[in-house]
């Protein structure tokens, strides 16, 4: 699963996108993004996730927060976090179960921050793309 970041080029950059993957790796960030969802951890670093593969070193740093910020930069590094309360994880947690489905692989993508992306997940300074394929 790739995780890469595109500054320019379409209206939606900038913009993170995590695509191509296997259906066990879209199953690790379920999983990961669960555990946010329902307290049982604080942060977890998508590159520590099985199967993840971070373009030009891309990472975000998903955190449970008291209160909704959204995906942003931290530094020239390519490093972001992604800070949201446990009911908004919830949120993500239920746009990307479709991701896990064996049997679901046509071409889909779900925004999961940004302007494009849906209450309460429009925060931060990044868009975030789930994708099976990379388009949108």
């Amino acid at each position: 699963m790739k995780v890469e970041y595109l500054h320019e080029g379409t209206k939606e950059c900038p913009l993170i996108r995590i695509f191509g993957g296997l259906p066990d790796e879209y199953k690790a960030l379920y999983d990961a993004i669960g555990q946010l969802a329902n307290g049982d951890e604080e942060t977890v670093s998508l590159k520590s996730l099985h199967g993840f593969e971070a373009e030009n070193n891309c990472n975000i740093k998903l955190i449970r927060s008291p209160k909704d910020i959204g995906l942003n930069a931290l530094n020239n590094n390519n490093c972001y976090e992604w800070s949201l309360c446990i009911k908004s994880w919830s949120v993500v947690y239920d746009l990307i179960s479709p991701f896990t489905n064996k049997n679901n692989r046509l071409s889909s993508y779900q925004w999961l921050s940004g302007k494009e992306a849906y209450f309460p997940l429009l925060n931060g300074n990044v868009s975030l793309l789930i994708s099976l394929d990379g388009s949108w």
